[in-house]
């Protein structure tokens, strides 16, 4: 009964350090080592990856990490929860027994003293003694009750212990050696985890002068913010007090040209009324004037024309009058003394008639070379002189019937007769009357022509003075046109300074954009380097943790297999000195 106990027992032990599972345990090792060098590397950065897959690299790392860390706390937890039902299984059925004490030798109680002291065992002390009592005692009292109840089986007991101590033997050797292999394993781990922990706290250094680095980076990134956001901000105020102060200067030029168009508008509209009114005023007085001359002009060719038609028939008639005198004469020979009389009469009204004819003639030389001057400019009428020729015609055609009537009447009486002589030097004396009243006509008129010269003249310099008034007008007129084409260049140069200012104005808020576009970036850089600051000392915290986790559990392993090493080669001899 005792045996199968201890064999249950040796075989759940046995379970517990299985070559397979050390062997699944030394692979987990040595994933384990290979992804904190991995995250060794990928913190010194020496493969030279990117950010963003190192970062995914290190999150998959940690994961797997922490994922192996945990099936070996799992593993840790089912072999402790196993030994603990083995203990208690093998403790149920045993019983106290004081006799087992003197078997315990020296090196079993350091052993015991060994396991008390040790603080780093995974096991509660107190059990693991109160296990160990409960089997020995166990063991011995199975033991004595069979060999009190049956004393005939000494020599098979003897046999089987001597079987059983054979067994023992060389599951000792065993043990021996699997303690041996569990020492070197524990020497290299040991090694190892001291390797680690100098690499693990030489990397936390590295990390922690990264950070450090990074933070000195964040806050130089955060000053230059400031800086830049407070030069911008200046350079908007510049900027928006110089838009300003061009907006009033281009809304002040706006006004002035507004008004300078109105009043150049007014201006012109006054000008070129009064223009238009003095013209048209100008124009009138002008036309009526021109054609008064005109008609005056006409009028007095035509008395000159019809003056000196009248001489041609006073001459005429003198002539007439002569040979009628000549033939009288010559009729009358006998009234040669009244006849001398009539002669010298003659002689006389003769000689005033040529000095009146010269006279007449001078007059009307005079007045052909006025007409002569004025020709050229009356040829334009010449139509309507031809209406008043005609008229002249029958006039002239009239004078003719009414010297017809007079030569008869004169040439009538054949006879000589005093009374027609006398009435003969009446139509002399009447005809010097008439040719002297058309002596006097023609200088009248030609009085008036020269009188009509002056006016024309006159008139001819106020309209020279009211053209020059007008082409004045026209040059002021011409100058204000100049000022509006001077301030309209000026306000297209002002609109498209505005307008230049505008595209420098649309530059510079691009600008200010693009700088506002940049310090958001470098916000969302800082906020970035910040999280990741932030995402770098949680991982290193947890990093840290995993690793002071890993480091205990392999520390506690050792300890546990060093003390499990310990008690099972005390077990061993204990039984083998129990059946001695």
């Amino acid at each position: 009964m005792f045996k199968h106990r201890l064999g249950g027992f040796s075989k759940s032990f046995r379970s517990q350090i299985d070559p397979e599972k050390s062997e699944a345990l030394r692979r987990t090792k040595t994933d384990m080592e290979t992804d904190l060098s991995r995250i060794a590397k990928l913190i010194k950065n020496e493969d030279g990856t990117s950010k963003k897959e190192k970062e995914k690299e290190l999150g998959w790392l940690v994961e797997d990490f922490y994922t192996q860390y945990q099936s070996l706390y799992s593993l840790y937890g089912r072999l402790t929860g196993e030994y603990v039902k083995s203990g208690h299984r093998m403790s149920s059925v045993s019983s106290s027994s004081s006799s087992e004490s003197e078997y315990f030798s020296s090196e079993e109680a350091d052993a015991n003293s060994d396991i008390n002291d040790s603080n780093q065992k995974p096991f509660p002390r107190e059990t693991e003694r109160s296990l160990e009592l409960l089997l020995k005692t166990q063991a011995s009292n199975e033991f004595e009750e069979q060999f009190k109840r049956n004393p005939e089986l000494q020599v098979e007991s003897q046999a089987r212990e001597d079987k059983q101590n054979a067994y023992l033997q060389r599951r000792v050797l065993q043990l021996e050696l699997f303690l041996k292999e569990s020492k070197g394993t524990v020497s290299v781990l040991q090694a190892k985890l001291k390797t680690n922990e100098d690499h693990a706290a030489s990397k936390i250094s590295e990390l922690m002068a990264r950070i450090h680095k990074l933070e000195q980076e964040a806050k130089s990134l955060r000053t230059q913010k400031g800086k830049k956001k407070e030069k911008v901000r200046r350079k908007k105020k510049d900027f928006d007090d110089q838009i300003n102060a061009m907006q009033q200067m281009l809304d002040s030029l706006s006004n002035r040209n507004k008004e300078l168009e109105e009043q150049l508008e007014r201006t012109r509209a006054e000008v070129s009324q009064l223009c238009s009114a003095r013209v048209e005023i100008l124009e009138e007085d002008l036309a009526e004037e021109k054609e008064g001359f005109l008609a005056r002009i006409k009028d007095l060719e035509l008395e000159v024309e019809s003056r000196y038609r009248k001489q041609r028939e006073l001459e005429d008639r003198n002539n007439e009058l002569e040979r009628a005198v000549a033939e009288i004469g010559a009729e009358h020979k006998r009234a040669e003394i009244g006849s001398k009389n009539m002669k010298l009469c003659q002689q006389l009204s003769e000689r005033k008639m040529e000095r009146t004819i010269q006279m007449l003639n001078h007059r009307i030389h005079e007045a052909e070379q006025l007409k002569n001057e004025n020709k050229e400019s009356h040829k334009r009428a010449e139509q309507r002189y031809e209406e008043e020729k005609r008229i002249l015609r029958e006039r002239i055609a009239r004078y003719e019937e009414e010297l017809r009537v007079r030569a008869s009447t004169a040439s009538a009486p054949i006879e000589v007769d005093i009374k027609g002589l006398e009435l003969g030097a009446e139509a002399l004396d009447l005809a010097a009357g008439k040719l002297e009243e058309h002596r006097e006509r023609v200088a009248k008129m030609v009085g008036e022509v020269e009188f009509a010269k002056d006016w024309i003249r006159q008139r001819n310099g106020e309209v020279k003075e009211v053209k020059e008034k007008v082409e004045g007008l026209k040059v002021l007129l011409s100058e204000k046109e100049e000022k509006e084409l001077k301030l309209k260049e000026m306000l297209w140069k002002l609109e498209a300074m505005v307008s230049k200012e505008g595209g420098e104005k649309l530059n510079l808020m691009k600008s200010v954009r693009q700088l506002e576009r940049k310090v958001e970036k470098l916000e969302r850089v800082v906020k970035e380097k910040d999280g990741e600051l932030v995402g770098l000392g949680e991982k290193k915290r947890e990093a840290i943790r995993q690793l002071c986790l890993l480091v205990e559990f392999h520390r506690n392993r050792y300890l546990y297999l060093k003390d499990c090493q310990r008690e099972r080669r005390f077990g061993s001899r204990k039984p083998f000195s129990i059946f001695l």
